[in-house]
C-alpha cells in the first residue's frame, strides 16, 4: 500500500558492535561544536562526565534537554561495560557478567568477589537495575571514566534505553541533526533530520580539530577533552562558607579561576543570601547560567519573584519549552506559574504559548493574556494537539483563529479526522479548504475504515473521493459489505479507472456475479481481453454480456 503512515521504527542497537545514538542539547552552538569535532562533557554527571545518548529514537522524543537531536553512531560497543543484561548478552557474549566485562575490558577496578556480586544482583534487580548498578559503583567510590572504561550502557528510570560515551569519545561519528523542540514524534525528527554541508557525517569527531574561524573551544584536541578544566567543582569548603554567608575564600577563588555555568548553579542553590551572592558573582557570571541552571533555581525557589528579580530577563529568556513545561509540570498552582512566566519572560516562544494554553485551566482568560501576536506563534504540530486533545473542540478553534487552524498539513488534519469522535464538528472546525489538502492514500483510509461511508464521503466532497487511484477503487470495492453503497459513494467516473486486472478479480470473487457486471458497467467489461472473458465463462463465472 502506497500510505503515508505516520510510525517509523525506532533505531536500536545492531550487529552487537555497532549503534546509532541520539543525543539532545539546548543549543546550535553545540550542534556546530560537533559537526567540527568537539564535545565537553556538561554538568550533568549522573554517570560520570560525558556524552549522554539514547540508542532508540523513541526515547528522544519528550526528553527535556533542548530541541536540537543529533544523530551519531557508536564503533566498538564491545569495548563498553554494559549494565544492561539482555545488552551484555548481544555484545559480550559468555562474558557478559560484570566481572568478566572488567577483566576482558582490562579495568583496573579493584573489587572483591563479594562486591561484583553485590553490583550484579542490583543490576539485575529489575527494569531500571542497570542504571542502579552504575550509580551503586560511583556512590561506592568506583570511577569507571577514571580506570580505563569508554563508555557503558544502561537503562534509566527517566532517559530509557542509553549510552554515555566517556571521554576522548572515540569511535564516534556525526550523522545529522534535527530541530524537534518536545514534544515530537518520530516521525517528525526522521522527516527533519540535517546532515553536514562539510561532510562530517562520515568522519570520526575525535580525529577533528575546530577551525581557527569558528569561534567554537580551542583548536587543540587534546585540550578539548581535558575534563578537569570544564568540569572543575568548588571546593566543599568554599559552598559551606556560602552556605554560612561567608565569603572570603569564595573571592579569593575566584581570583584565581573563572567559573562555570555550573560553577555559578552550585554556588546560588546553596547560597541563603541570593542577592548578596549575585552581587559578588557579577552579570558576567550569573549570565553563564544554562537555561536548565535557571530552570532549576525557579523551581526549587521559595521566593520565585527574588530569583527572578536577580536573574533578569536575559536569563528568564533563556528557558526553553522543555523547561517551561518542567515548571509547569511541577508547580503546585500551575495557573499561578503560568503568569509568573509571562511576567518575566519578555520572549515567549511557540512551544511556551502551547504550554499555556494546553495547562490553563481558563483557556478563554489564558488566550486574552497572552493576545492574538503570542498565539499566531504556534506551529502546526503545537494546534494538532490543542485540537486533538480539546474536551471542547470548538472553543479551542475559536481561541486559535483559522489562521492557525490553517497550518495544519496533510498528515495532522488526517489524524485530526480519522480519530475525533463527532468527524462532523472536527470538518467544520477544519474547513473544507484544509479537507482538501488530503492525498488520495488519506482519503482511501477515511473511507476504508469509517462506520459510516456515506457521512465520510459528504465530509470529504467528490473532488476529493476523485483523488483516488484505480488500486483504491478497487480495494473500496472489494472490501465493500454494501457494494452498491460504495458505487454511489465512489461514482462512475472513478470505477471506470479500474483496470483489467482489477475488473478480472472482482467478476471471479463477486458473491453476485449479475451485480457486479452491472456495477462495472459494459465499458469496463469491455477493458477485458478475450482470454479472460474466456475463462470466465469456462469456469461459468460470466453469463451472457
Amino acid at each position: 500500500m502506497n500510505f503515508k503512515y505516520w510510525f517509523i521504527l525506532s533505531e536500536e542497537l545492531y550487529q552487537n558492535n555497532t549503534a546509532t545514538i541520539f543525543h539532545r542539547t539546548s543549543s546550535f552552538e553545540r550542534v556546530q561544536g560537533m559537526m567540527n569535532g568537539g564535545f565537553t562533557a556538561g554538568g550533568g554527571a549522573f554517570h560520570g562526565p560525558g556524552l549522554y545518548t539514547t540508542y532508540t529514537l523513541e526515547g528522544t522524543t519528550n526528553l527535556g534537554y533542548g530541541p536540537y537531536v543529533i544523530k551519531l553512531k557508536v564503533k566498538n560497543l564491545k569495548s563498553y561495560f554494559v549494565f544492561e543484561p539482555d545488552v551484555a548478552k548481544q555484545i559480550h557474549g559468555n562474558n557478559w557478567k560484570l566481572k568478566d566485562q572488567a577483566r576482558i575490558l582490562e579495568l583496573t577496578l579493584k573489587l572483591t568477589d563479594e562486591q561484583w556480586q553485590k553490583y550484579q544482583k542490583i543490576s539485575e534487580s529489575g527494569k531500571f537495575g542497570s542504571a542502579a548498578a552504575s550509580k551503586a559503583l560511583i556512590e561506592d567510590g568506583h570511577f569507571l571514566w577514571e580506570n580505563g572504561c569508554k563508555g557503558i550502557v544502561y537503562n534509566g528510570s527517566n532517559d530509557g534505553k542509553c549510552i554515555c560515551v566517556y571521554a576522548p569519545y572515540e569511535g564516534l561519528q556525526f550523522l545529522a541533526y534535527a530541530n524537534a523542540p518536545t514534544p515530537t514524534t518520530v516521525d517528525f525528527i526522521e522527516k527533519n533530520w540535517v546532515k553536514s554541508s562539510k561532510d562530517a557525517s562520515i568522519r570520526s569527531i575525535s580525529d577533528l580539530k575546530f577551525p581557527k574561524d569558528t569561534g567554537i573551544g580551542s583548536t587543540s584536541v587534546k585540550k578539548q577533552y581535558q575534563l578537569s578544566d570544564p568540569n572543575r567543582i568548588i571546593p566543599s569548603q568554599i559552598l559551606d562558607d556560602v552556605r554560612k554567608s561567608e565569603y572570603v575564600k569564595l573571592k579569593f577563588y575566584m581570583r584565581k579561576n573563572k567559573l562555570t555555568g555550573k560553577n555559578v548553579f552550585d554556588l546560588f542553590d546553596v547560597a541563603s543570601d541570593k542577592e548578596k551572592i549575585a552581587e559578588i558573582l557579577g552579570a558576567d557570571n550569573i549570565n553563564k547560567l544554562s537555561s536548565y541552571n535557571v530552570s532549576d533555581l525557579l523551581r526549587n525557589a521559595s521566593d520565585k519573584e527574588k530569583i527572578a528579580r536577580i536573574l533578569g530577563p536575559d536569563n528568564i529568556n533563556k528557558l526553553t519549552g522543555e523547561n517551561v513545561q518542567i515548571l509547569l509540570r511541577d508547580a503546585p498552582d500551575k495557573d499561578e506559574m503560568i503568569n509568573f512566566i509571562i511576567k518575566y519572560k519578555t520572549e515567549l516562544s511557540n512551544d511556551d504559548v502551547y504550554s499555556f494554553l494546553n495547562r490553563a485551566n481558563d483557556k478563554v482568560q489564558m488566550a486574552r493574556i497572552l493576545g492574538q501576536e503570542n498565539i499566531d506563534k504556534l506551529h502546526g504540530h503545537n494546534v494538532y494537539y490543542l485540537l486533538k486533545d480539546a474536551f471542547d473542540k470548538e472553543k479551542i478553534a475559536r481561541i486559535l483563529g483559522q489562521d492557525n487552524i490553517d497550518k495544519l498539513d496533510d498528515l495532522l488534519i488526517y489524524n485530526l479526522l480519522f480519530y475525533a469522535s463527532d468527524k462532523d464538528e472536527m470538518a467544520r472546525i477544519l474547513r473544507q479548504e484544509n479537507i482538501n489538502k488530503l492525498d488520495g492514500s488519506y482519503v482511501y483510509n477515511l473511507l476504508n475504515t469509517a462506520s459510516d461511508k456515506e457521512k465520510m464521503a459528504e465530509i470529504l466532497r467528490q473532488n476529493n473521493i476523485d483523488k483516488l487511484d484505480d488500486k483504491h477503487v478497487y480495494r473500496l470495492l472489494f472490501r465493500a459489505s454494501d457494494k452498491e453503497e460504495m458505487v454511489r459513494i465512489l461514482r462512475q467516473e472513478n470505477i471506470n479507472k479500474l483496470n483489467s486486472d482489477d475488473i478480472y478479480n472482482l467478476l471471479k470473487r463477486a458473491d453476485d456475479k449479475e451485480k457486479m457486471i452491472k456495477i462495472l458497467g459494459p465499458s469496463n467489461i469491455n477493458k477485458l481481453p478475450k482470454n479472460a472473458i474466456r475463462n470466465l465463462h469456462d469456469q461459468s463465472l460470466l453469463g451472457k454480456t
